[in-house]
């Protein structure tokens, strides 16, 4: 992973009964096992560093700490931790099982939230129809509910019983 944050220089977590000394190999090492896609394991952290439990778990806190920085300063959305910004997308979502009705909402990752509704569908039945882009998805969602509920005949939860092209233009005109 390449970027321009200078993750040597942060701050380590420190336990409050045991200060651990770093060399640079395990400054290194710490940086190497934050800047991956998904978030080492205490035993990962044991056979990297050659430590102890205690010291792993030590190790944890910096090593959280630095993704969370590198998420931060370079914008992307890292495994693990909890996403704060405002942009996102709004979707329309069918299942085939249910014709005439469409699921609205808003999401971060597009193809995590398909794959979070397929899990409990045993013929992956869920497809988005139309996705869309925001800069405050939150707000964004407000607006769509809203519209979408005017022009729909009936509602259960964010399912609402309106005709796909319809939901569609909708979510166009935001």
């Amino acid at each position: 992973m390449n970027c321009n944050v200078n993750l040597q220089d942060s701050i380590y977590a420190r336990n409050k009964r045991r200060k651990l000394r770093l060399t640079p190999y395990a400054k290194k090492t710490i940086v190497r096992l934050a800047s991956q896609l998904v978030t080492p394991t205490i035993l990962d952290i044991m056979k990297a560093m050659k430590c102890d439990y205690d010291k792993a778990e030590i190790l944890m806190k910096s090593i959280k700490i630095k993704r969370k920085m590198l998420s931060e300063h370079t914008g992307m959305k890292i495994s693990g931790l909890q996403y704060t910004g405002k942009e996102g997308f709004l979707y329309i979502a069918v299942n085939r099982a249910y014709p005439g009705w469409i699921k609205c909402g808003m999401t971060i990752d597009c193809k995590s939230r398909l794959s979070a509704y397929n899990v409990g569908d045993p013929h992956n039945g869920f497809s988005f129809i139309a996705t869309k882009k925001v800069i405050d998805r939150r707000k964004a969602e407000r607006l769509l509910l809203t519209k979408v509920l005017e022009k729909s005949v009936s509602k259960n939860g964010e399912w609402f019983k309106i005709d796909e092209q319809d939901g569609i233009q909708i979510l166009n005109e935001i």
